[in-house]
């Protein structure tokens, strides 16, 4: 019968060191979750972080794009505005030789 005692207590002592080590890793475990969530949630908010940045990118690069195409259309125009500058200082010689001109017509017919 103290074998049994003995066997019966040491089997209570063993359930009950089982529990406390049962309630330890249940604490762990749900330690283990929160900390997941955690991380879950942060890899989350770095995720949103970059799709932000990608959005921000492409904004960028269409806007370099755009910048690209408004600075080629400003240098054809420029090119376009020098031309014109010149046809209108042609223009200006012609019209200066033609009133020289009108003015000894006018010159010879009054004498």
């Amino acid at each position: 019968k103290k074998k049994l005692n003995e066997m019966s207590t040491k089997h209570d002592a063993e359930r009950k060191a089982w529990e406390i080590d049962k309630i330890k890793l249940d604490e762990e475990k749900e330690n283990l979750k929160s900390k997941l969530l955690s991380l879950s949630s942060e890899k989350l908010k770095i995720y949103n972080e970059v799709v932000e940045l990608k959005k921000e990118l492409e904004l960028f690069k269409s806007c370099e794009n755009n910048n690209v195409k408004i600075e080629m259309n400003l240098n054809e125009l420029k090119k376009e505005l020098n031309a014109e500058r010149d046809k209108c200082k042609k223009l200006e010689v012609e019209l200066s030789m033609l009133n020289e001109r009108e003015n000894k017509m006018s010159k010879n017919l009054a004498s």
